[in-house]
């Protein structure tokens, strides 16, 4: 028996087939073959099956890539003149789904963590740098180091210094001891940040780790997540 799927020319039988798939289902393809439009067409097939709007989450990495998928999807329905509610269509980013389903709404400037490790490396003459030397070179890594071990839900509580310390040995810049008085120095610069953060908000990352604490049970029957290749580990768990 057709349906719409088969009179549609720009989906080849392999993108019809992922659409009418109902399990779960990665798919992988090269930048510009169309996942996106894909995805739309996913959704699409999903209200035409009888599946509620506010029943399909839509998750993205960027605001970008929100705004082309809810875009395409919009542009679908309208061609498709399908009646949809569209005040229960969900199109957000990670972080912004997040915020949406947790009572904290204060999120910090990304400042005040910059602005922690600068005081904290000048207090205790950490490095024998200039401050124009901190600011542009070594405050920026140590930021993104802070914000890439909390994409995986690590707070500093976690890190066990003599574990860590284990692994790591002479280098051709560095010695071992060197690098251990960094370690102590990086985990009490994450601590500063993060008692100091607690009493003005949460930041980004905090909005990830919080939500994924406190939410137990699935909100949606279903989740369809585009650019999944730029999520984190945490993203994907929350996924």
């Amino acid at each position: 028996m057709k349906d719409y799927l088969d009179e549609i020319k720009d989906l080849n039988q392999e993108k019809k087939e992922i659409i009418r798939e109902n399990n779960s289902s990665m798919v992988i393809a090269n930048p510009g073959t169309g996942k996106t439009k894909l995805l739309a067409y996913k959704y699409l097939h999903l209200i035409k099956q009888g599946i509620d709007p506010k029943d399909i989450l839509c998750l993205t990495f960027t605001e970008k890539a929100s705004q082309e998928m809810q875009e395409r999807i919009l542009n679908l329905i309208t061609e498709e003149k399908q009646p949809t509610d569209l005040t229960q269509i969900n199109i957000s980013t990670f972080h912004a789904f997040a915020l949406d389903n947790l009572e904290e709404n204060n999120i910090i400037s990304s400042n005040l963590l910059r602005y922690e490790i600068f005081t904290y490396l000048v207090e205790n003459q950490v490095l024998n740098y200039a401050e124009s030397y901190l600011l542009e070179k070594i405050i920026p890594k140590i930021e993104n180091a802070i914000r890439y071990i909390k994409s995986f839900g690590i707070t500093p509580d976690q890190i066990n210094q003599e574990k860590v310390k284990e692994h790591l040995t002479d280098t051709k810049n560095y010695e071992k001891q060197e690098l251990e008085s960094y370690l102590e120095h990086f985990v009490n610069i994450f601590k500063k940040y993060e008692k100091y953060k607690q009493k003005k908000g949460i930041d980004y990352a905090d909005l990830l780790i919080n939500f994924q604490q406190q939410k137990q049970k699935p909100l949606y029957k279903w989740v369809l997540v585009d650019e999944l290749q730029d999520v984190n580990n945490m993203e994907a768990e929350i996924v």
